[in-house]
């Protein structure tokens, strides 16, 4: 319970300090593919406890970005984990990455209990659950709002969910690429 105590007041004071404007930013040209191979390792445990195939499906391409990259990981983590809680066991969840046009894209795809049309428009809402749902896993309903802001207000990108009741959800970072520098 203190450790669920620690990180509830943990993401409300992100949250706060990104709307407040005044969270420290460090951004840097940064492999995107690195900080998605470390989340994937951090997520990793609990998908096998749950005999989840987490599966990286990351581009062979070098795919470079201006991003904070503690906060960076913090959003993809989140969207991991939240794959993972509300996949059934022995379900996938898959982390890909590719470019599109000039877009870096970041996509977590799961095979969990998917989400209504309405439940799609309000699940980036701070403390939004889905009714049906909650006793499938524990939370506060800020990790999905937690990364909405870390991509959108810090990152300048777009934080979007498809998903499909019964059948599991996409969500799908897209952020500016940055080419390597010569």
């Amino acid at each position: 319970q203190t450790d669920r105590l620690q990180r509830l007041i943990d993401n409300l004071l992100n949250i706060a300090r990104i709307e407040a404007g005044v969270v420290k930013v460090s951004k840097q040209s940064r492999s995107i593919n690195d900080i998605l191979a470390e989340a994937a390792g951090v997520v990793q445990p609990t998908a096998e406890a749950k005999h989840i195939q987490l599966v990286s499906d990351l581009s062979p391409l070098y795919l470079g970005a201006l991003v904070d990259r503690d906060m960076m990981s913090q959003a993809v983590i989140n969207l991991l984990s939240t794959a993972v809680k509300y996949t059934p066991d022995g379900g996938r969840v898959t982390l890909r990455s590719r470019l599109a046009d000039q877009e870096l894209l970041i996509e977590v795809e799961d095979t969990g209990v998917g989400l209504s049309e309405e439940d799609c428009v309000k699940i980036f809402e701070k403390f939004y659950r889905v009714d049906k749902d909650k006793n499938m896993a524990a939370g506060t309903g800020l990790g999905l709002a937690l990364a909405k802001h870390i991509v959108e207000d810090v990152h300048g990108g777009k934080l979007t969910v498809r998903s499909k009741l019964g059948v599991g959800s996409t969500f799908c970072i897209s952020i500016p690429h940055v080419a390597r520098a010569s």
